[in-house]
């Protein structure tokens, strides 16, 4: 309802194709990819491109989880423009709304909030293809013509199926995936034998860069990554230390399944990436729900994986490039 043609939309880091495909589609104006991070960059941006839309999500989705700012970047574009409009779309779905919804008090600053319904907010069930959508009160009326269009709207019987949340528990099961979340990220970081070779990236847990800002968050979702040395590994390298950690767990009774996606009971281990991404595969695990006790048991069997695989993986990295270049040398 805002973009004409010509116009710029900023967005602050790379989106989901699902969402550029949905929302950008057939858009006659410019789309202006970065890589933003701090309150000032992503501000001075904007007041560079002239854009009257920001696409800005609180929590990256990439290897890093880097996290921004959002409230503050809304207060500094008020303080600072406060007759220029600017629309800010937010995706809260890896925040689990945890960031809030933001101060929209209907000014020159207009906040779309929207996160996906088929993670945390369906308790781990998956059993209904649904989203949540917050927008100003004054929206309402065109909002309505836009569900009414598109068709955007949840039938009788996945209402139905749609598990009724309650604060409290959801709360605590959010709580809950943080504290198991950190319990394995203490373990990985913790062990000297890994050190050298890994990093456990946790946006609620210390070590992450951007703590000062999410420890004061009432979640940071349930999903890890981790850092290997000298960049990522090769997606075959990742996917064997998926089937050995999903092995090496269902040896100690434990469930533990190669998925993506994330807010389920059940932990999921699994490489982020395909053929139509720009980055290198990365390494995600989600974490799950399940009790401390258990949590602790999935903790020492990746510990125990990654220390049969990584030690041998780096001694036999510099043979294996050597023949790599060996290889294209031949093929020349």
């Amino acid at each position: 309802h805002v973009l004409e043609a010509n116009d710029k939309v900023l967005v602050a880091h790379d989106l989901y194709s699902e969402v550029r495909e949905a929302a950008l589609k057939g858009f006659n104006g410019a789309i202006l990819d970065e890589s933003l991070d701090s309150v000032d960059d992503i501000v001075k941006r904007l007041e560079e491109t002239n854009a009257r839309v920001l696409y800005l999500d609180p929590m990256q989705n990439r290897e890093s989880m880097r996290c921004r700012d959002v409230q503050g970047v809304i207060d500094r574009w008020r303080e600072k423009h406060p007759d220029r409009q600017l629309t800010v779309v937010v995706d809260g779905t890896m925040t689990s709304m945890a960031d809030g919804l933001y101060d929209d008090p209907e000014d020159n600053v207009e906040v779309l909030y929207y996160a996906s319904g088929c993670k945390y907010l369906q308790l781990g069930q998956d059993v209904v293809s649904a989203g949540m959508l917050a927008f100003p009160k004054h929206l309402t009326s065109k909002m309505k013509d836009i569900r009414r269009a598109t068709g955007t709207i949840l039938y009788d019987s996945d209402a139905w199926a749609f598990p009724k949340i309650d604060k409290e528990f959801y709360d605590w099961r959010m709580n809950r995936m943080r504290r198991n979340a950190i319990v394995i990220a203490d373990v990985i970081n913790n062990d000297p034998a890994l050190s050298p070779y890994v990093q456990a990236v946790y946006p609620g847990h210390p070590d992450h860069p951007d703590y000062d800002m999410t420890k004061d968050w009432p979640a940071t979702g349930g999903l890890m990554t981790f850092r290997f040395k000298d960049g990522a590994l090769d997606h075959e390298s990742l996917n064997r230390i998926v089937n050995d950690y999903i092995a090496d767990a269902g040896a100690e009774g434990l469930s533990l399944v190669n998925g993506e996606s994330f807010g389920f009971r059940t932990p999921r281990i699994y490489v982020g990436w395909t053929p139509a991404n720009s980055f290198p595969p990365f390494l995600r695990l989600a974490v799950g729900d399940r009790t401390l006790e258990e949590t602790q048991a999935y903790a020492q069997s990746l510990q125990k994986t990654l220390r049969a695989a990584l030690p041998q993986h780096y001694q036999t990295a510099p043979e294996n490039e050597a023949r790599s270049r060996a290889g294209l040398r031949r093929d020349r």
